[in-house]
């Protein structure tokens, strides 16, 4: 059998999908290089700052070496402000080999040297000689002008040539750093160290890939301090200055002329993309023309039968095709259903229609417009009082992995079935009729001879017991209000979801009724405190997190909450779990990432009771928390920061208790402890001293009567007024005011 209809419309849309496929392809191009582009910005931008803190590092070091020694070497003092005696060469020697030390002490310095104007000599590691005959001479009078360190921000010069001796061709590049000490006389003696730029060069080709990118750096007179050829043809990224030296380091690519060949092509097919998007937006438009063509054959037809039969006007669709003949079709439709007779699927559509109505307060109801739409739909009335439950089906997500589609249609039959056989032998006339897949809502009529009684809830119970015995799953029943009007039968339906939602509290598999809910509810942000102090427990691998997380589901036992609101704050646990994770090691946040927020977002959409809450959320933190410990017990500094965490717990009210402390404690540099604790903790020293500290607080302001004052000394504070103020910052309230809470 041919097919040209089917060929016809292949040809016409395969050029768009080739078109699709061609712009998409060019787009991703395009990405992928403005994605490159970007990566080697970031890869520049990290490089020009390890290259800057490199450089202002070695550079910070001498400027404190020459510091130290102006002012606490012995020798140079006594040299600086006891002005030596013409035959007094033994001093100078000692200088010589001070001067030689410093010297040595880094190996960027290329020279030192002693400027005195007063005797207008120069003292160097290898010489002592007037100024006029030395090659810096000049720089060095200039240098002791009291108005030259004035007119400089940074300490260190650009770049500039220093000769030793003068006449000589031995002339260095160098970036000189400079200090004076004023003596009585007014007279400033000047310091000098200078650094070769070969040797910064050399610093910075030890960080580089010499292959790739290229690194420069010019000084505040924007004259470039290293000799770099790459730099002629290489393209620039990155451009940063120091805050310290003043000295700004250029980045970027050697091979600049693949890069801006890169950038030429990956635009050429920007603009290819734009020209076969608009190629695109021409066919589509060209073939939904030619293909509107039968559409229009079509209204014709039906246009001139319509007139014909005179049942639709074309007008009055205000030209709408698709909606002319939407109608038509319907019309047809309908004429075809109105030739079937005894339509009792209808029929039951009508009564899900008119419940639908009922529950959701879509229409109200008189109770003569009950009567009567009840008489329509064949359904049982009675003039008495009026009962609503809901049921629904426990574990549903289970209940739809273990049967088949089949098997849970057939069970919701039973179920609606029971009810109307229960019911019945209860004197009452149930309609039940499934509002979803897991919930049943069943109207129970009074009979007038029980207009006394409320068998309602010996109905509920019955079934309970039914299902309970008969079928492999459970059932809870929210019962509402009985009502004397149809018109309540919104509100009463809404007070039995209502006591539906307790269920996760109260239990499932059981009768819930409108009075066992409470009158006032749990307060959920009575739980916010045991959160935050979980989750900091756990980051810190404190085994208290588990009386923490006790405390917190005592919290919500202790309240009657309803399924939104366990939900919300278990949503607020798990932030504040992530938030602490995400301040320990990369290798600790990915095991977080991996294995518990999985287990617990899964956790969070699957629970029913708050029992079974609990115990999943303990196993997956507990089972989390000893991986965690695995892998920190792995740290080569587990153990010492273990150490100094107990100390700290120990140790805690003690006022002098600071890092300087711990570093006489522990013969550890303070610095170092530092760092180690914020790698292991995830905070720092400080923010943990303040945690333990601010925890004692309160539970001496719980447990004792002490005034806010001892209570600041006991737990470390010796101003009650920054021990107030930490508290605030951290609980948001004053001690006071917690004590009273």
């Amino acid at each position: 059998m041919k097919k040209p209809w089917f060929y016809r419309q292949l040809l016409y849309y395969l050029p768009v999908f080739f078109i699709v496929f061609i712009l998409l392809s060019l787009l991703m191009a395009y990405m992928l290089n403005h994605q490159s582009k970007a990566s080697a910005r970031s890869a520049n931008e990290v490089f020009a700052k390890h290259v800057l803190q490199a450089i202002d590092y070695n550079l910070q070091n001498i400027e404190k070496m020459l510091v130290n020694e102006m002012y606490n070497n012995h020798k140079l003092i006594q040299f600086i402000y006891d002005v030596p005696s013409l035959n007094d060469h033994f001093v100078e020697y000692e200088v010589t080999n001070e001067i030689k030390r410093m010297h040595n002490s880094s190996s960027l310095i290329d020279s030192i040297y002693i400027f005195r104007p007063e005797e207008r000599k120069v003292f160097s590691d290898n010489f002592i000689r007037p100024v006029e005959q030395f090659g810096d001479g000049a720089f060095a009078m200039e240098a002791a002008r009291p108005e030259y360190q004035a007119m400089r921000e940074h300490p260190w010069t650009s770049k500039r040539i220093y000769k030793e001796i003068t006449g000589s061709d031995a002339a260095v590049p160098v970036i000189t750093l400079l200090r004076k000490i004023p003596l009585r006389t007014g007279v400033e003696t000047v310091f000098v160290v200078n650094v070769k730029t070969k040797k910064l060069q050399e610093l910075i080709m030890e960080m580089s890939n010499a292959n790739v990118s290229y690194a420069e750096i010019s000084g505040t007179d924007e004259q470039m301090l290293l000799d770099t050829p790459e730099v002629k043809s290489g393209v620039e990224l990155i451009r940063l200055t120091s805050d310290y030296s003043g000295f700004t380091i250029h980045t970027g690519l050697i091979n600049g002329n693949w890069y801006e060949a890169g950038n030429a092509v990956y635009n050429t097919a920007l603009i290819f993309a734009i020209l076969f998007f608009i190629a695109g937006a021409y066919w589509i438009v060209f073939i939904t023309r030619r293909n509107y063509r039968p559409i229009e054959s079509m209204l014709s037809k039906l246009n001139s039968y319509s007139k014909k039969k005179n049942q639709l006007n074309w007008s009055e669709f205000g030209k709408d095709a698709l909606k002319f003949i939407e109608h038509a079709i319907d019309m047809l439709i309908e004429q075809a259903n109105e030739l079937r007779q005894g339509s009792e699927e209808g029929l039951l559509y009508k009564r899900r229609l008119f419940f639908t109505d009922l529950v959701e307060g879509n229409r109200m109801y008189s109770r003569e417009q009950w009567q009567l739409e009840m008489e329509r739909l064949q359904l049982p009335r009675h003039d008495g009082r009026i009962g609503l439950v809901v049921l629904e089906i426990d574990k549903y997500s289970d209940f739809c992995q273990t049967y088949s589609t089949r098997d849970q249609y057939l069970l919701r039959f039973v179920l609606s079935s029971v009810i109307h056989e229960l019911g019945e032998t209860h004197g009452l006339t149930p309609w039940a009729e499934w509002t979803s897949g897991h919930r049943l809502g069943v109207l129970l009529q009074y009979r007038e001879e029980l207009e006394s009684d409320d068998p309602v809830s010996g109905l509920c119970s019955q079934v309970i017991g039914w299902v309970r015995e008969h079928l492999d799953f459970t059932v809870t029943i929210g019962i509402g209000f009985t009502m004397e009007e149809p018109s309540d039968i919104l509100q009463s339906y809404q007070s039995a979801l209502e006591a539906l939602s307790y269920k996760t509290m109260l239990g499932t598999g059981r009768v819930i009724e409108r009075s066992h809910t409470p009158l006032q509810q749990g307060v959920a942000y009575k739980s916010l405190n045991s959160v935050h102090s979980l989750a900091h427990a756990f980051r810190v691998g404190d085994e208290k997190w588990k009386g923490h997380a006790d405390e917190f589901f005592e919290e919500i036992d202790n309240g009657l909450y309803k399924r939104e609101e366990i939900l919300h704050l278990l949503n607020y646990l798990l932030y504040n779990l992530y938030k602490e994770m995400m301040e320990l090691q990369p290798e600790l946040q990915e095991l977080w990432k991996e294995e518990a927020i999985p287990a617990l977002n899964e956790l969070l959409e699957s629970f029913e009771t708050i029992g079974e809450l609990e115990q999943r959320v303990f196993g997956v933190l507990d089972d989390t928390w000893r991986k965690l410990s695995r892998v920190r017990e792995h740290s080569n500094h587990h153990d010492f920061i273990q150490g100094v965490r107990k100390y700290i717990e120990v140790n805690y009210n003690n006022p002098e208790l600071s890092l300087s402390h711990l570093e006489d404690a522990f013969k550890v540099n303070g610095k170092y402890i530092s760092q180690l604790f914020r790698d292991e903790m995830g905070e720092k020293f400080i923010d943990y001293l303040s945690n333990v500290r601010l925890n004692r607080a309160k539970d001496l302001l719980k447990q004792s009567a002490l005034p806010v004052q001892d209570v600041a000394l006991h737990v470390g504070y010796t101003n009650a007024m920054t021990f107030i103020r930490a508290f605030k910052k951290t609980t948001g309230t004053t001690p006071g005011e917690y004590r009273k809470v």
